[in-house]
């Protein structure tokens, strides 16, 4: 397996070398069944500058392999690394993962990074011309995971145009005599708000760890678990989040006006990763506490729980629920 060497040279703009790099990649057979996307027009949030190619230096590596911090400190460094920071932001923003991988390219050297809500971890920096059989083989095997193993929430299904889901969540926002005519007005208009066509729309699975015999929950067998669990769950219909928590520390909130799929009816769905630790009640738990000891203005639980799949499969020490 093998990467083409090459010294991109004479080079005006990123995009040269991007265009270089991806041709490669093609002709190694490296992500067979995968496109690369092209995007170099489109910077990080906040990010007014048009960048062109210019020959590395170390100052540019928002890493410092001779640190024990592992971070470097000054200004410039800090700002790439603020800009990594932003790009994996935005693909938790607009997917539900449980984590990420991403490769920095530094002209002739490569870092590979896992990122989840709780930490980042870095490799060295390597020289990927003079070693193509690290970077090949992580694209290589990267490409051969399972969705999970790429880190995408199993509890989270895309909603596909033309699919029932899809044609149900426009129904449902536009039909006055819908049975979701129960709900406020305001209900509604977010709802219908949310369905953004540049935002992915997704059927989210949530459990419920004290179903009561709820009869709308059904049972979700996540594969591949070390440990087969089945949890009661019930499916939700969101679009764009009505708010939503920016960066990557932290518990990532997002809110929603979501439909439930079973009754057609709305509800208000809150999405966050919580730290793992048995000492710390569940909101959906104090929330249950508070009705039954008649606690007035406070949300109905119509259910609550951490995800299977990150409760069975996250490294960090946080949940998502």
């Amino acid at each position: 397996m093998r990467l083409t060497a090459h010294q991109p040279t004479g080079m005006k703009c990123e995009v040269d070398l991007y265009e270089l790099f991806i041709s490669d990649v093609y002709a190694a057979n490296l992500c067979n069944g995968y496109k690369f996307a092209l995007s170099p027009n489109k910077g990080d949030e906040g990010d007014d500058t048009g960048e062109k190619w210019k020959r590395h230096r170390n100052t540019d590596d928002p890493f410092d392999d001779l640190l024990d911090a592992f971070e470097a400190s000054s200004d410039k460094r800090e700002k790439n690394r603020g800009q990594l920071i932003s790009y994996a932001s935005k693909l938790f923003a607009y997917q539900h993962r449980t984590f990420l991988f991403s490769v920095v390219l530094l002209r002739g050297h490569a870092r590979i990074i896992w990122w989840d809500r709780a930490a980042a971890i870095v490799t060295d920096k390597f020289n990927y011309r003079k070693e193509p059989e690290k970077l090949g083989e992580f694209l290589h095997l990267f490409c051969r995971l399972p969705p999970e193993g790429q880190g995408y929430d199993l509890t989270a299904s895309l909603v596909r145009m033309g699919s029932e889901d899809y044609d149900k969540m426009l129904q449902v926002a536009e039909d006055e005599n819908s049975q979701s005519g129960r709900a406020s007005g305001y209900a509604k208009e977010c709802f219908k708000r949310s369905l953004d066509p540049d935002h992915p729309w997704y059927r989210l699975s949530v459990t419920d760890e004290t179903p009561n015999d709820d009869a709308k929950a059904t049972t979700l067998q996540l594969p591949d678990m070390d440990t087969q669990k089945l949890c009661l769950r019930r499916d939700f219909l969101v679009g764009k989040p009505l708010s939503q928590a920016f960066g990557m520390s932290g518990s990532g909130t997002r809110n929603y006006i979501a439909l439930d799929a079973s009754d057609h009816t709305f509800v208000a769905l809150k999405d966050e990763w919580r730290l793992d630790n048995a000492l710390l009640r569940k909101e959906g738990d104090t929330l249950r506490i508070l009705h039954v000891n008649g606690v007035k203005r406070i949300p109905t639980v119509v259910c609550h729980g951490d995800a299977c799949a990150a409760r069975d499969r996250a490294p960090s020490e946080l949940l998502h629920g």
